[in-house]
């Protein structure tokens, strides 16, 4: 699952905390997704398959790329979008510090 090969973090631009690492990652709009330190998508949230291609063109290693493929092969699942968001932390990561 992709969810246990990345690691995935969010700032809440509420606070001096996440308005410094949105300028140190050249941030312009929002929402904005950063993949290894890059700006990939500004303004827009990106389909599955376009999220996937563009971290396994940033892997580190071959394997990463092919766990990432087999991931993107498998498909999303739509039916366990609540599961995987928690899964993923989404909203829990949030930086609230300042």
């Amino acid at each position: 699952e992709v969810q246990e090969i990345i690691e995935y973090k969010e700032w809440s631009i509420k606070n001096k905390t996440g308005i410094g690492k949105f300028m140190e990652l050249k941030g312009k709009v929002l929402p904005s997704i950063c993949i290894e330190g890059d700006v990939v998508f500004p303004s827009i949230i990106p389909q599955y398959e376009e999220l996937i291609d563009e971290m396994m063109a940033r892997a580190k290693s071959p394997e990463l790329a092919e766990k990432l493929r087999a991931a993107r092969d498998k498909g999303f699942e739509f039916d366990k979008v609540t599961e995987n968001l928690a899964k993923a932390g989404a909203g829990q990561n949030t930086r609230n510090d300042s």
